[in-house]
């Protein structure tokens, strides 16, 4: 792989540039300057042409996402602000900056902005491009398991 140069300029103050990179367990970080954010289980029967899609987003208060599922595991880290992050698994936990989590493929999950401020957050996660991208549920789904 041949090195590559980023250009990044923020319209109003610093912006912060994310390298996302994901390695094999065990990997040994070369460059003191990277940190390892989190260690996820092996997954496994990963499609060889799956794809890592990676999506930020902004929620208003009183937004919210769809009720929905993904056919690969999801991972989301809390940029600014806080949310509900409610999912079939763990229930609501309530999202601040820094914080990080992750569900398995087929899990019910929304994310939801009560008030306050607009919260930010990115999350990603593996897509087999073979396969229907989300299914979405009707919106009380969550609130009844």
């Amino acid at each position: 792989m041949g090195d590559s140069e980023h250009l990044h300029e923020a319209a109003d103050g610093p912006s912060t540039l994310w390298e996302t990179r994901l390695d094999y367990p065990d990997y040994i970080l070369s460059d003191p300057r990277v940190e390892t954010v989190f260690v996820s289980p092996t997954l496994e029967e990963i499609p060889d042409n799956s794809l890592a899609v990676f999506v930020s987003v902004e929620v208003s208060p009183g937004g919210e996402t769809s009720v929905h599922s993904l056919p690969g595991p999801e991972f989301i880290y809390q940029f600014t602000g806080s949310i509900d992050y409610q999912n079939g698994l763990i229930g609501v936990r309530p999202m601040t900056p820094g914080d990080i989590e992750g569900i398995p493929p087929v899990t019910l999950v929304q994310k939801r902005k009560a008030a306050g401020q607009t919260a930010a957050f990115l999350f990603w996660f593996l897509v087999d491009p073979n396969e229907p991208f989300a299914s979405r549920l009707p919106p009380r789904s969550l609130r009844n398991l």
